[in-house]
């Protein structure tokens, strides 16, 4: 009855008989009768020690199904982070957490991955409806001032005054040809903040998917 939910999902890969994918995830409806639901996991069996991460969203436009579907028809978008990659396979993948707060002089993003920490400007892309909301978030990092992540996002507002949205997004500049992709909650406090927090501390937990190119 609630718009946000948990759910536990199991993958079981084809070519991998022995192995699965362990991987919950954590979403919301949307006023539409959608979903967005951000998974993030582990493998077992001959997939131990890599990980997956990836968003759920209602397919559409599909033209042959193998069968009648009893459910929703589900999109999975995402991607494997494994030693079983080759080396030339043209992308590089990283994991981050960041803290984005406000400060009296401005908005901050404290990372210890350097093409997130900085700063960011957040507007609302259209009015709320109900506890469902929309943003358009960019990011500009410090150490790359000719880059930025353009990652709108969409969320709910939750009862205990926080929220979970989900961002997707793309690079500009060094990063172009490059994805992000993250969850966001909110937390109550952190440790070596650098100013009196403005509002909510918003942590978030992704990934980025980059061309394998030399970044200055």
């Amino acid at each position: 009855g609630e718009m946000h939910f948990s759910v536990n999902a199991t993958f079981f890969p084809t070519a991998f008989p022995d192995a699965h994918w362990v991987v919950p995830g954590e979403g919301f409806d949307m006023p539409d009768g959608g979903f967005v639901v951000m998974h993030r996991g582990d493998g077992v069996g001959a997939l131990e020690g890599s990980r997956i991460v990836l968003t759920a969203t209602p397919a559409e436009g599909i033209d042959e199904l193998p069968c009648e579907p009893v459910g929703p028809v589900v999109k999975l978008e995402g991607v494997i982070l494994s030693e079983m990659v080759e080396a030339d396979s043209g992308i590089s993948v990283t994991e981050f957490v960041d803290y984005d707060l406000s400060c009296p002089d401005g908005s901050a993003n404290i990372s210890v991955e350097p093409m997130t920490a900085g700063h960011f400007e957040l507007e609302p892309a259209q009015d709320p409806i109900g506890d469902y909301f929309m943003v358009n978030l960019t990011q500009y990092p410090d150490a790359y001032p000719n880059a930025t992540w353009v990652a709108p996002g969409q969320g709910i507002l939750m009862p205990d005054d926080g929220f979970i949205a989900i961002h997707r997004g793309h690079g500009t500049g060094e990063f172009e040809g490059g994805r992000i992709l993250w969850v966001a909650t909110t937390v109550e406090e952190l440790d070596d903040a650098p100013c009196e927090p403005e509002g909510l501390i918003v942590v978030s937990e992704g990934i980025i998917i980059m061309p394998d190119v030399e970044l200055e």
